[in-house]
């Protein structure tokens, strides 16, 4: 819904109902969104000068999706299809977001339903470093796994590649951070 109010269409192939996840958009469509929304939401005065909506960068996709927890999930260290909607559940598409339960944070989704598209990319997820800001190029951009994918790909922790910046996957999405800019 919110997708559509700014941008006036939809491209999502499994949008049934205004709360499904947006899908079917560019990680370039998606930061001309978050781009669109900030001007939206600075007019309305609902957001200071200085603050801008943006895409998480992956390190705070996955410290959001962590939620203090240590384990492969925020939840644990398996899932089943009560937990999120990955390809265990057969169902081949999106849900409502919200249709299952939160992380301890209150974030919905971070494992399942789509992967969603992050600002920065990563070369090597292993090197230890706080709050790292990404690579401009890369392949590494796409995090949380999707309805179409096994458990294995929702770990916090790991990464899908996406073959470019204009590519529209039917399986991936994003989700917006306010961000103060620097």
């Amino acid at each position: 819904e919110q997708y559509f109010r700014v941008m006036q269409q939809n491209p999502s192939k499994y949008a049934s109902s205004r709360n499904f996840p947006v899908e079917r958009v560019s990680w370039n469509e998606a930061i001309k969104f978050c781009e669109s929304l900030t001007r939206v939401e600075q007019e309305r005065q609902n957001i200071q000068r200085g603050w801008a909506f943006n895409l998480p960068t992956e390190a705070q996709w996955e410290y959001a999706c962590k939620a203090d927890s240590s384990t492969w999930f925020s939840f644990g260290n398996s899932v089943n299809p009560k937990l999120a909607n990955y390809n265990e559940n057969k169902l081949g598409k999106t849900t409502e977001v919200g249709s299952y339960r939160a992380n301890p944070w209150g974030f919905y989704d971070l494992h399942g339903n789509v992967w969603e598209w992050c600002l920065d990319l990563v070369e090597n997820p292993n090197k230890k470093v706080f709050d790292p800001i990404g690579l401009k190029t890369g392949k590494k951009r796409r995090r949380g796994g999707a309805f179409s994918h096994g458990q294995v790909f929702m770990r916090s922790s790991d990464r899908s590649s996406s073959r470019g910046d204009q590519e529209r996957l039917p399986d991936t999405g994003f989700r917006i951070a306010l961000q103060k800019n620097n």
